[in-house]
């Protein structure tokens, strides 16, 4: 596993980096800034991203915010308690960033983070892609109550006549149902303009 840190001490990097290398996992870079952030993903591919509380300013999470929309990756931020800034445990908390407040790190306290913060990203993952999924339905139901309405409406149809017209048209055309449903949709907005 390759894991990407972000601080801006090189004391605490380097016991990052014992402590890493300690759990099998390599340390590809460090970087004490966040201006080439993008690149630096992109380039190097880390599987984790840690960000220790220190470094980021909410320009740094902002950056991971965006980094999250174009490549998500896990990201992992660590804090100690007397460092814990609100603003930005919230501000982690809304752009999806596992921050952790611990007093003190030991190898196998940041093994057992680094896991933990990959198994909450794969979950948290699969349930945007259920959510999108369900939206896309949800759009696609919406287009064909529409065009039935639309066929209710100017046809004189019941809501089964309506669907059931659509239906042949979309087996006919070789079509799905939504496109026959949008194409109607378009073709009375294009009629009424």
């Amino acid at each position: 596993m390759k894991a990407l840190l972000i601080d801006i001490d090189a004391q605490r990097a380097a016991e990052m980096q014992r402590m890493l290398d300690a759990v099998g996992i390599a340390l590809i870079s460090w970087d004490d800034t966040v201006d080439d952030l993008y690149s630096t993903v992109e380039q190097l591919q880390p599987e984790i991203i840690i960000v220790d509380v220190d470094s980021p300013t909410r320009d740094t999470l902002e950056h991971v915010a965006a980094l999250r929309q174009t490549t998500p990756q896990p990201v992992l931020m660590l804090a100690r308690r007397k460092q814990s800034d609100v603003g930005i445990s919230r501000l982690a908390e809304e752009i999806g960033v596992s921050l952790y407040v611990v007093d003190a790190l030991s190898t196998d306290l940041v093994h057992s983070l680094i896991d933990v913060t990959i198994a909450h990203f794969k979950s948290y993952a699969i349930l945007k892609r259920e959510v999108e999924a369900l939206e896309g339905n949800l759009r696609e139901r919406r287009q064909i109550e529409r065009a039935k309405c639309l066929l209710m409406e100017s046809y004189g149809l019941t809501e089964t006549k309506a669907y059931e017209l659509l239906r042949k048209n979309a087996m006919q055309q070789q079509k799905k149902i939504v496109d026959i449903a949008v194409s109607l949709i378009d073709y009375q907005q294009n009629k009424a303009s």
